[in-house]
C-alpha cells in the first residue's frame, strides 16, 4: 500500500537564538516519514516573504531572517511536496529573544 505523508515543519535554533535587531539566519527542517522531503519551501511573516530555498538532502534549509523587536511571531511556511510528501501551509512559531549581552 502507497501513501503519501503530511510532512511536519520546525526550526532548529543557532546556538546564539535568534536576537532582537539583528538580521540572522534559521535552519527549517521538513519531516516526513519513510522518506527524508524534497523540494522546496516559502517562508513569509505577515505579507513580508522572507525568501524561498532547496531543500537540502536532510531535509533542511536556511532561511534568512530580517531584524525583529523580541517576541514570539508566526511564520507562514509552505512546502512544495514531493512524490512521498504532501504539499502543506503551516505556520511555524520563531521566538526572538533580548541580547542580554546589551543590558536588554
Amino acid at each position: 500500500m502507497f501513501s503519501v505523508v503530511i510532512p511536519k515543519f520546525s526550526i532548529v535554533y543557532p546556538p546564539e537564538g535568534h536576537l532582537e535587531d539583528q538580521e540572522s539566519s534559521f535552519t527549517l527542517k521538513v519531516e516526513g516519514i519513510g522518506h527524508i522531503p524534497t523540494g522546496t519551501v516559502t517562508v513569509s511573516l505577515g505579507d513580508d516573504e522572507w525568501g524561498t530555498a532547496v531543500l537540502e538532502p536532510d531535509g533542511t534549509a536556511s532561511i534568512a531572517a530580517p531584524e525583529l523587536k523580541a517576541g514570539r511571531y508566526f511564520l507562514t511556511v509552505g512546502y512544495s511536496g514531493d512524490g512521498n510528501h504532501h504539499e502543506r501551509t503551516a505556520l511555524v512559531p520563531l521566538i526572538v529573544s533580548r541580547d542580554a549581552s546589551d543590558g536588554g
